[in-house]
C-alpha cells in the first residue's frame, strides 16, 4: 500500500468549507523506494479545471511520480489584476500568472531537489501542469506545449522532448483522436504567459512576471496539457496512467524514507 506525505494547510469548515490562506497540497511518496519516475505533475486551477485534480493524482499514483500540487484558491477569488500579464490579465490569485502565488515558490523548491539530484533531462523527467480548456481549439483532444511556439522550430529541434512522447503515445492509444504539438496544430493555448513554465525554462526567477521564454534557454522540463472535457473522465485515467508510464522510463531511486534533505526547504 503506498503512502506519502502530505503538505497542506489545515483545511477548515468541513464540507464547503475553505484553506484560510489558499496554500495548497504538496503530496510526495514517503520513501524513496516508492518514487519510480521523476515527473512533477499539478492542477493549476483545481475548480475551474474540471476533473484536473483527480486525472492528476491518479497518473501520479500510477506511474509512482515523485510530486504533486494542487493550488488552494479558485483562480478568481481575488478581483484584482496580477502585475505580472498583461494583455490577456489574469487575477492576482491565478496560480501560474502571480509570483505571489505559492506555486511559483514550490516550483522553485521542487526544481532545486531535482537539480540536487541528477537534473531534469528531458529523455526522463517533466513538470507537468494539467490543465482543462473548454471550447478552445476543438480539433485538438490534448494540446501539448512547452511554453513557447514553435516559430524557431523548437519542436523539432528536440525530438526528446516528453511533451512529444505524450503526444505520440497518446496517437497509438487513441487513434481516432487529434493530439498536437505547436508543431502540427494552430491552436493558440501555448501557455507563453505561465511563470511557472517561464522559470522552467530557464527565466530567471526574479523576472518571470516580464520576461518571456526564449527557446534557446528553453530545454523541455516544461510540459502543459490542455485536455478535453472528454479526455479529464474517470474511465480515461487508466489509460493516462499506460500513456505515461511509456513516456517516461523508471529511475532508480534509493530505497531509503525521505528526510528533511529530500524535502523542499533550503
Amino acid at each position: 500500500m503506498q503512502s506519502f506525505c502530505i503538505f497542506s494547510e489545515i483545511y477548515e469548515g468541513g464540507d464547503g468549507g475553505n484553506y484560510k490562506k489558499g496554500w495548497g497540497i504538496l503530496v510526495v511518496p514517503s520513501t524513496r523506494a516508492a518514487v519510480s519516475r521523476f515527473v512533477h505533475l499539478s492542477a493549476p486551477f483545481p475548480q475551474a479545471g474540471i476533473n484536473t485534480v483527480p486525472q492528476a493524482t491518479a497518473v501520479f499514483t500510477g506511474i509512482g511520480a515523485k510530486s504533486l500540487f494542487i493550488p488552494g484558491r479558485n483562480r478568481n477569488a481575488y478581483n484584482k489584476r496580477s502585475k505580472c500579464t498583461v494583455n490577456p490579465a489574469y487575477n492576482k490569485t491565478s496560480s501560474v500568472h502571480d509570483n505571489n502565488e505559492t506555486f511559483l515558490n514550490t516550483t522553485v523548491q521542487i526544481r532545486n531537489w531535482q537539480n540536487a539530484n541528477g537534473g531534469c533531462p528531458p529523455t526522463s523527467c517533466a513538470h507537468i501542469q494539467f490543465m482543462g480548456k473548454g471550447k478552445s481549439c476543438p480539433s485538438d483532444e490534448v494540446f501539448i506545449s512547452a511554453g513557447i511556439n514553435d516559430s524557431s522550430g523548437w519542436y523539432g529541434k528536440n525530438p526528446n522532448y516528453s511533451g512529444r512522447r505524450i503526444r505520440d503515445n497518446l496517437r497509438m492509444k487513441y487513434p481516432k483522436s487529434n493530439f498536437s504539438l505547436p508543431s502540427d496544430s494552430s491552436c493558440d493555448l501555448i501557455g507563453s504567459k505561465n511563470i511557472v513554465g517561464r522559470l522552467l525554462n530557464g527565466v530567471d526567477v526574479s523576472k518571470v512576471c516580464t520576461e518571456a521564454a526564449s527557446p534557446a534557454n528553453t530545454k523541455g522540463e516544461f510540459v502543459q496539457l490542455e485536455t478535453s472535457p472528454r479526455m479529464r473522465k474517470k474511465e480515461y485515467y487508466e489509460g493516462w496512467v499506460e500513456v505515461f508510464n511509456q513516456s517516461f522510463p523508471p529511475v532508480n531511486a534509493a530505497g531509503m524514507d525521505i528526510d528533511d534533505t529530500d524535502v523542499w526547504s533550503e
